[in-house]
């Protein structure tokens, strides 16, 4: 129904246990999208699907690519997250 952000188990006290939160980058932000904790994510990581161009997750990272691989950088953008709810 719509995209998902995961991350650790460790960071749910952090982000205030939320149920939906924003992230931020320089280049953008996503919609508010719901999050999901689980103990298979690292601590201060977060990962998001982005099957649904709604979301806005593409919005975070610009038009820069990786310079060794000369891809977007989809596994490697800092983000500040907005607990919404």
């Amino acid at each position: 129904k719509e995209d998902v952000i995961y991350a650790s188990e460790e960071d749910r006290e952090k982000l205030k246990n939320a149920k939906r939160v924003k992230l931020i980058s320089p280049f953008g932000e996503t919609k508010d999208l719901p999050i999901e904790f689980n103990k298979h994510i690292k601590k201060g990581t977060l990962f998001v699907s982005f099957h649904r161009a709604k979301s806005m997750v593409n919005a975070l990272f610009g038009d820069e690519g990786d310079q060794f691989v000369k891809t977007a950088k989809f596994k490697s953008v800092k983000v500040r997250v907005e607990v919404v709810e």
